[in-house]
This record gives structure tokens, sequence and C-alpha cells, in this order.
């Protein structure tokens, strides 16, 4: 229940593209005592009745201090789909992500899927923000790193058509609550 961070997201530039919009967004990341952080800038896309976020773009932000340093970085992958009209019962593709990271001889592979997603309920939410009516997705995220990591998480997330996520709450591998966000603002 102790606020660590607050994580602001915000559209900067949107353009329509055949059957969707393609959206441009900014992220910014900030301690609860508001020094600000991680800042990044990434694409989504709504088509054809999905919403499509690419994972690759978000890392490759990340990863770009690396890349400076001379780290070849290259992904393959990345897309997680969500289609726009989710019913409760719904099971979702899973999503794979692969990043290979190489410098000199050294050569690294690193796995993020995101399997078993479900919709499995539904429930009004009341945040900061308002009420939603939201449907209820769970799903496993699996990272690997060759023998080095191999690490799983459970995640619930409670999505409000028009708004996206309102809450979500992230699960060690023993199901124990390892932390939570909440929509505590939203400006259209």
């Amino acid at each position: 229940g102790k606020v660590e961070s607050f994580i602001n997201h915000k559209i900067i530039e949107s353009q329509n593209i055949d059957n969707g919009i393609l959206a441009t967004c900014e992220m910014q990341v900030s301690d609860n005592k508001g020094n600000e952080g991680l800042q990044m800038t990434y694409e989504t896309k709504c088509q054809n009745g999905k919403y499509y976020l690419n994972l690759e773009n978000m890392f490759s932000e990340l990863t770009s201090q690396y890349k400076a340093q001379g780290m070849k970085i290259s992904f393959e992958n990345g897309i997680s789909v969500i289609p726009n009209n989710l019913r409760v019962g719904d099971e979702l593709e899973d999503a794979t992500m692969i990043m290979t990271m190489t410098t000199g001889a050294m050569n690294m592979k690193m796995s993020i899927t995101v399997s078993d997603k479900k919709v499995i309920g539904k429930e009004t939410i009341t945040t900061p923000a308002g009420t939603y009516d939201c449907l209820i997705l769970t799903q496993n995220t699996t990272m690997t790193m060759g023998k080095l990591m191999n690490v799983t998480s459970k995640s619930k997330d409670w999505i409000s058509k028009g708004i996206g996520s309102v809450k979500s709450e992230n699960y060690d591998k023993n199901g124990k609550l390892d932390g939570y966000t909440l929509l505590t603002k939203f400006n259209k």
C-alpha cells in the first residue's frame, strides 16, 4: 500500500493508418518524491480490431546505453496482441521476444515469453481516477537467459474499454503479491 513510483504515459502523436491508428507514446517514471527516472518513447497501434504493443520498441530504449558502448543488440518477434472486443473466457495468443546481445566474443540470448493469457471475469473497479467496468486478464511471464536466469511471474490486469489498464497485480512464482499499479489520473 506504500507508493513506490509513478508512471506517466502520454500520447504525443497519432496518425491514421490502414484500418487503424498508430500512436507514439512517451513514458516517464518518477520515484515517490517526484524525482524523474526512466523516460522512453514507444509506438503502439490499434488496427483491424486489435491492439498491438511492440515489446522490442520498449526494450530498445532500455538497452540504448549498451549500444552506445559498442554492444550489438538485436530483437526477434516481440509483438503482444489484445483484441478490442474481449469477452470472458477468451484465451489470447502467446508472445515471445528474443533479444541477442553481442560484444567481442561474448554472445547472450534472453527471451521473454508472455503466455496463458486468459480473460477470467468482469469487475467494477474504483480508483482515484474514477470507477470503471473492467475485464480481468491473467497471464504468465517467463524471462530466461541460458542457464543463468529463469524467472516466472504471474499478473492480473483489470482492463477497461477505451481506457486500458486500470489496475494490475504482479505475483512471484509462489503466488505471493509482489506489487501492483493503480490508475490515479486519466485525461483525454
